[in-house]
């Protein structure tokens, strides 16, 4: 199938300087290093890597090498230490990890090695690591693995078995993975199909697959049958290898990055349509630019507003995505800077960004293991992530919600008749957290007509910023509540309009990690039992089509468990 295809190239050059003919790139910018090990005695090289944290909030790095694999306690950055280590018994120069509960899966995908799915049990730690077992009975190797950790589903792609085809299994028993399927990706007689099936890497949420089929591009994948699933549509590439993918958390755009031939751009692509899905931007900005530019893309990864990227030899690169059709390049660490060319596929091979306080792991092929900190996040602006007024018995209720608002002093709310004069009715201080932040105040002096709201920010620099103009006709001729708050896990929603099938919502942590995003349609919302237990308060937001119309913090009763 022929996939159109829109592409505004972003191509900077920046970050470097020539000396004698010789090119030096910066190190670092905006990233800091907090610790490295690259010891001499390491058989190998280093390859991927993985970060876990344990239930007491403790966090840990798993670091592959060619025969080893690493337990790092990476909690205290003043004191990172090894806790553990497991030699599997074959080498391999790819491992890949993955962790569910308190479980680490790998795999291995090179020559001999027959280690089929490698368990962990992680619970012991710091102190040691367990190691469960090896299942062989489905593969021998694969080249990656995908866990949906709120449905217990672990997906290997790239196996030696089922002409290099898909394993799934079902992991809610962490140790006894159950089989589910072994499908072929080339084999759909309902709809379209890649090449010969093959799947290099790939990102899944609730059961829809985002495939990376190397040289024939990149696909979506209904599962709810992991034995027999569809293709539902995907991007027929040209010459370039499709890597990997992640996908930004509201679900409307994937991040692509093609591994070969050299100096591929990363893509941006709209997922609004699933049939057909439409690379709308693509951009790169090699540290090496202007004199050399065909840097290699290997791993993105989408935490809250930015996008995280492992590439082979620039290092790892940072770009926030607030606005993925202007992705802004906000920091980088290169973990091999003494490169003056681009000419291969190692160095930086993994980074993971889901941990706390901006810590960053990473592993270069040849540099060993890295610990990093996102240093001036602080100085990033403020992300307002919900502004909107509600009119209620002759009263407007102003709520918004931001996050990372690190270096702001206070807010100003302003209030005008005519959408052009502002005057000052309300100042909030703000609350310093890179957590999902909800404000509210309710306007008892805006009486029965039209009134504008505007909310004047205020860093501790001094600096100002503006959000957009709203008023209270967004709400006219509606009203929506949602109760009861505090939750048992079931949430509804009374409108005093048909909102079935015409709404959906989007609910994130206080964290601003998105939990779940679905349609509306019988006004009744259930957390599952891995949100309710594992959350003390949610965001919740409704949205008719993309407008979002109500913004909520929901508290979570668990006073039964």
């Amino acid at each position: 199938m022929l996939i159109k295809k829109h592409i505004t190239l972003l191509f900077i050059f920046v970050g470097a300087i020539s000396t004698n003919n010789i090119l030096i790139a910066q190190q670092s910018d905006h990233v800091d290093l907090i610790f490295q090990w690259n010891p001499d005695t390491i058989p190998g090289i280093f390859n991927d890597l993985w970060g876990y944290e344990a239930p007491d909030g403790k966090e840990y790095a798993i670091v592959g090498t060619s025969q080893y694999v690493y337990f790092w306690d990476i909690t205290d950055t003043s004191n990172i230490f090894l806790a553990d280590q497991h030699k599997p018994g074959y080498h391999s120069d790819w491992r890949d990890f993955k962790t569910y509960d308190h479980y680490a899966y790998g795999v291995t995908d090179q020559g001999t090695s027959q280690e089929g799915l490698l368990i962990y049990d992680l619970m012991d730690l710091p102190d040691s690591v367990r190691f469960v077992k090896a299942v062989t009975s489905d593969f021998l190797r694969a080249h990656n693995i995908f866990i949906d950790t709120l449905n217990a589903k672990l997906y290997a792609c790239g196996t030696n078995t089922h002409s290099q085809g898909m394993v799934v299994y079902d992991i809610s028993d962490p140790e006894n993975p159950l089989l589910l399927g072994t499908p072929r990706l080339d084999q759909d007689p309902n709809g379209p199909a890649p090449g010969d099936g093959y799947v290099h890497d790939l990102y899944v949420r609730d059961d829809t697959v985002y495939a990376s089929h190397g040289y024939d591009g990149f696909w979506i994948w209904d599962f709810n049958n992991a034995a027999n699933p569809s293709a539902i549509g995907g991007i027929d590439q040209g010459p370039g290898y499709n890597h990997s993918s992640w996908v930004t958390g509201d679900g409307a755009y994937a991040i692509f990055a093609e591994e070969l031939p050299s100096g591929q751009p990363l893509a941006v692509t709209d997922l609004a349509d699933f049939e057909n899905p439409d690379i709308v931007h693509t951009f790169k900005e090699p540290l090496l630019a202007p004199t050399h530019t065909n840097n290699v893309p290997h791993n993105p990864y989408i935490k809250d507003s930015f996008l995280y990227v492992s590439y082979y030899e620039d290092g790892v690169q940072i770009w926030d995505i607030s606005d993925p059709l202007n992705p802004i390049k906000t920091g980088y660490y290169d973990t091999e800077p003494n490169n003056t060319t681009y000419n291969g596929t190692t160095r930086n091979w993994g980074v993971f960004p889901f941990l706390k306080q901006d810590k960053i792991i990473a592993t270069d092929t040849e540099n060993g293991f890295f610990v990093l900190q996102f240093a001036d996040k602080t100085a990033l602006p403020l992300s307002l992530i919900s502004f909107e007024v509600e009119m209620t018995h002759h009263q407007a209720t102003v709520q918004w919600s931001t996050i990372d608002a690190y270096a702001v002093s206070h807010f100003i709310l302003q209030r005008s008749k005519n959408g052009i004069d502002f005057t000052d009715i309300a100042r909030l201080e703000a609350v310093n957290s890179h957590m999902i932040q909800p404000y509210t105040y309710v306007d008892q002096s805006s009486g029965t007509n039209r009134v504008f709201y505007r909310l004047l920010w205020i860093d501790v620099d001094g600096t100002e910023y503006y959000s957009n103009v709203i008023s209270t006709q967004v709400a006219s001729g509606q009203s929506l509540s949602i109760y009861p708050n505090p939750s048992r896990g079931v949430l509804y929603v009374d409108a005093s309009v048909d909102i079935t099938n015409r709404y959906h919502y989007k609910m994130y942590s206080l964290e601003g990690r998105l939990l779940m995003a679905n349609p509306i349609t019988e006004g009744t919302i259930k957390l599952p039992a891995q949100i309710y237990i594992a959350e003390q308060a949610v965001l919740l937001q409704l949205y008719n089509n993309n407008s979002l119309v109500k913004s909520q913090k929901i508290l979570l009763n668990q006073t039964d468990h």
